[in-house]
């Protein structure tokens, strides 16, 4: 994002990236052969035990991470090589719609954590409400319950949909953006 935002020069900004989605993908590999190796799900001596859908969750987490991370190095070796520019020119609409979709996540991810702590939900039942209630899906099998949730349904709901909004009208606008190149270029 610094080198993005024209912050922090490229030869810092990536290397550390980089360095960062390996040290993320080390961690969670670690956590993970420490639970296999000192509390198998057999444990109990239940033959039949089974490792969680969250565990299956890290193990592709990591893999993903590892993923990043070499795919980064790759183009920091094409930087070195002069393959790529230091710097890439984005336009207003490729901006916008970076912001607005981590906007929108982080009020996703900060709604679940509300609505775990004033629900008394885990974190994954609350991620859960949080997307169907934005979506306008509304399965209604999670719901809130005590008064305080009920009272940050709306104003979540209401900033949650103009945000997805904002991020499709981006997405439109990118996409136009990009037809008006390529029919300059043809």
């Amino acid at each position: 994002m610094f080198n993005y935002a024209q912050r922090v020069s490229y030869r810092i900004a990536m290397p550390m990236t980089i360095l960062m989605w390996y040290l993320a993908s080390g961690l969670l590999l670690g956590i993970l052969l420490a639970t296999h190796y000192h509390n198998p799900p057999n444990h109990v001596g239940d033959p039949l035990a089974m490792y969680s859908q969250g565990y299956w969750y890290g193990v592709i987490s990591a893999c993903l991470y590892l993923i990043a991370a070499s795919l980064l190095f790759i183009n920091i070796l094409g930087f070195l090589k002069g393959h790529y520019p230091a710097h890439v020119e984005s336009s207003k609409n490729e901006r916008s719609l970076m912001l607005q979709t981590i906007l929108f996540f982080a009020w996703l991810a900060g709604g679940a954590g509300v609505f775990a702590k004033v629900e008394d939900w885990n974190y994954a039942n609350a991620m859960y409400f949080c997307n169907v209630t934005l979506l306008t899906v509304g399965f209604g099998d999670l719901y809130a319950t005590t008064d305080a949730g009920r009272g940050l349904v709306f104003p979540f709901s209401v900033g949650g949909i103009i945000m997805l909004g904002l991020v499709v009208n981006s997405i439109h606008g990118l996409i136009v953006e990009l037809g008006q190149k390529d029919m300059m270029n043809s």
